[in-house]
């Protein structure tokens, strides 16, 4: 009887072991990328809010934009030039909207291009296109009538008489029109001004401008330009804001409109303002 002990072979030992880590092996793999992939997952999705936030304010600000982008254009003919104005005063309702949404310093509020702004203007300047204002039934004018900004009170009565007009308007006596703008002695608010034209004892125009919130003072100008210098001159002091003159009075008095020029060359008297250059409206 043969009592030896038959020891294992190194090959079987190895080969359990190897079985066993095997085993194991696939396990904490799959553990260890699945992890992988749950923290990939995690800063994916905080990325993906991030971005629809993003997009969400983006969205809010190109609908705030075309807004502003359809009023410029329905009131072209109302849009006037103002160095004083700064681009934030115009872009005002823009600001409020999207920084009231959320406070993301990545998403910046972008201004309206000024290349836009200039097209608008040359496409104003051209003066070529009116509209149509009702009449009665007698054909006069119905007022007071909503041009752009403007809101024309009266039309007045032509005088042929060069004090009373040069190559490029018509300045008819009784005139009469409202807008908005800065206030003189408010600095926090706008107001209405009331703007006509007068004939004084020298049988010349002045201008006249009165503010709905300063009604004792009377501006009086030889000139609209000299008349809307001075209420921006006091609007700019009152605001400690530097004072361009830059101002074009007959664009803030509505002249310049094409359809309040067209209603002004209706009027009696205005083929025998010689030397005023006809407008084919």
């Amino acid at each position: 009887m043969d009592n030896r002990i038959v020891a294992p072979s190194l090959s079987n030992v190895s080969g359990s072991r190897l079985n066993e880590n095997q085993d194991d092996f696939p396990s904490e793999a799959l553990e260890s990328t699945l992890d992988n992939l749950l923290e990939k997952n995690s800063e994916l999705t905080k990325h993906l809010e991030k971005a629809l936030l993003k997009i969400s304010r983006l969205r809010k600000q190109r609908s705030v934009l075309l807004d502003v982008i359809v009023k410029v254009n329905s009131n072209d003919e109302a849009y006037e030039d103002d160095d004083n104005v700064d681009d934030t005063e115009l872009l005002s309702d823009i600001d409020s909207e999207v920084e009231s949404s959320d406070d993301d310093p990545e998403v910046e509020i972008i201004p309206l291009p000024q290349t836009k702004r200039r097209k608008v203007q040359a496409k104003r300047q051209r003066g070529t296109k009116s509209i149509i204002v009702p009449k009665d039934e007698s054909g006069n004018y119905i007022f007071p009538v909503q041009i752009g900004r403007t809101l024309l009170l009266s039309l007045g009565n032509i005088i042929p008489n060069e004090n009373f007009y040069n190559q490029n308007y018509i300045f008819p006596v009784g005139y009469s029109m409202q807008r908005t703008y800065k206030s003189m002695v408010n600095e926090h608010a706008f107001t209405t001004y009331t703007c006509s034209i007068d004939k004084d004892a020298f049988d010349k125009p002045i201008f006249c401008i009165q503010a709905e919130d300063a009604p004792d003072i009377i501006i009086q100008k030889n000139t609209p330009t000299a008349a809307w210098s001075e209420v921006l001159k006091r609007s700019n002091e009152l605001r400690k804001k530097e004072f361009k003159n830059t101002v074009s009075g007959p664009e803030y008095y509505g002249l310049s409109f094409a359809t309040i020029k067209k209603m002004i060359q209706e009027l009696p008297g205005a083929e025998e303002c010689l030397g005023y250059q006809w407008v084919d409206l």
